[in-house]
């Protein structure tokens, strides 16, 4: 997203409606389809894949700093790695100057999944690997919010073999909710270890589609409600369809957030773009006592998440 200052018409778009999104989730800091439910004894483990950091590290980008982490004094930069026969986007922690791989987002083919790894550098103590756990999960929520609403993804567990290795083929909000729920599982690990440490709780917002209206279907809408389902009356909707139309909305007192959908570089209206599915990214509420997350969901005839936060 960063970095590209020319870009064809229809990437450029696409990183217009990605940037909007991330510029709401990085002020506000946002679920959909449900995931598996996941305890802390069967939560995807960290990867042993050994990462080789090259040369061209020096140009990796410092991420700004999240109202999702903890641990705000961090520094997290980004990093695009070209493999052989794959790309990837690398998450680098820097630890006293030496930069440490904390994730890593495989490229994919058209309708694969990308591939979804984190890892867990070695501490001196277990508190400290509690900590540094917590701030390799909350960094990894963000790292997921700047990617497509659109991806599907899949967690490997380096502990299982065959089918049962990979957690399934998971839509974006719901590989966001399983990360809130691993980090969940941390928040509760570092507790064990330092009772008084100040966490700020997690809460997940339940996003539920409205039909759409006017020419073409493009007037969308999406209501918003915390975990408890009472509607919440702040934060920003920032709605897509198809590689051009984009808009944004506030979220208003009746908990929905309304805009009509417009091609910002004024290309005509392509026919897959009126019929198709409409993404959209809640920016996600902060307070000093709690944090309603960020979350995305996709809806329309062929979308793979669901209304299913009513």
């Amino acid at each position: 997203m960063r970095g590209h200052a020319t870009i064809n018409g229809k990437k450029q778009s696409r990183y217009l409606l990605l940037s909007i999104a991330v510029a709401f989730s990085t002020f506000l800091p946002l679920t959909s389809k449900a995931a598996s439910p996941l305890s802390c004894d069967n939560e995807p483990p960290p990867s042993r894949d050994l990462v080789t950091l090259p040369p061209q590290f020096e140009s990796a980008v410092k991420v700004p700093a999240s109202a999702l982490t903890t641990f705000s004094s961090n520094d997290v930069r980004e990093f695009m790695v070209a493999a052989a026969s794959r790309k990837a986007s690398l998450l680098i922690l820097m630890r006293e100057g030496r930069p440490t791989p904390i994730a890593r987002i495989s490229a994919a083919a058209p309708k694969q999944a990308r591939r979804l790894e984190w890892f867990q550098p070695a501490t001196a103590t277990p508190l400290s690997a509690a900590e540094l756990k917590l701030t390799v999960l909350e960094n990894l929520y963000a790292f997921l919010l700047r990617q497509d609403p659109r991806d599907v993804f899949s967690i490997e567990d380096v502990r299982a073999a065959g089918p049962q290795r990979t957690h399934g083929r998971l839509t974006h909000s719901a590989t966001l909710q399983r990360i809130a729920g691993m980090r969940a599982c941390a928040v509760s690990e570092l507790h064990g270890l330092q009772p008084e440490a100040h966490v700020i709780p997690w809460t997940t917002a339940r996003l539920q589609s409205l039909p759409s209206s006017g020419a073409h279907g493009l007037s969308v809408s999406v209501r918003v409600r915390n975990s408890v389902g009472e509607r919440l009356s702040t934060g920003h909707l920032t709605f897509g369809r198809g590689d051009h139309l984009a808009c944004a909305a506030e979220v208003k007192a009746d908990g929905v957030g309304r805009c009509t959908l417009f091609d910002p570089h004024g290309h005509d209206l392509h026919d897959h773009e009126h019929r198709g599915n409409t993404y959209v990214t809640f920016s996600g509420v902060v307070s000093n006592d709690r944090i309603v997350l960020p979350t995305t969901m996709v809806y329309g005839a062929g979308s793979r998440d669901r209304d299913s936060h009513r």
